[in-house]
């Protein structure tokens, strides 16, 4: 129940509409961090500082998906807003899709 360190996980974001199955590799976020970005997300000025603020912290847990995008702030911005919610609830420990039997890097 205790992280010394982030756990890598996986995370398997299925098919909806003309959007494909998408398979993400994460660093499960360690509680300081996650209540840290939700309290700056809370003091955003704008859903603009908003959004930049998932998508930094998006860019510092995914190690890797199979999206044709590099993991970087401006191709977060064309991330289908279903996928960037199930990022960001899994990086957070919200859900569990395939966790990489809590393999430790």
């Amino acid at each position: 129940m205790f992280l010394k360190d982030g756990f890598t996980c996986k995370l398997t974001i299925r098919a909806r509409g003309h959007f494909p199955e998408m398979m993400v590799t994460y660093r499960l976020a360690l509680p300081e961090r996650v209540y840290e970005w939700r309290g700056a997300r809370e003091a955003a000025k704008d859903q603009k500082a908003r959004f930049r603020l998932d998508a930094t912290f998006l860019c510092e847990h995914v190690l890797q998906w199979d999206a044709a995008a590099e993991i970087k702030v401006e191709s977060i911005k064309h991330l289908a807003p279903f996928a960037l919610t199930e990022i960001l609830d899994a990086i957070c420990g919200y859900s569990f899709d395939d966790q990489a039997d809590g393999e430790k890097n």
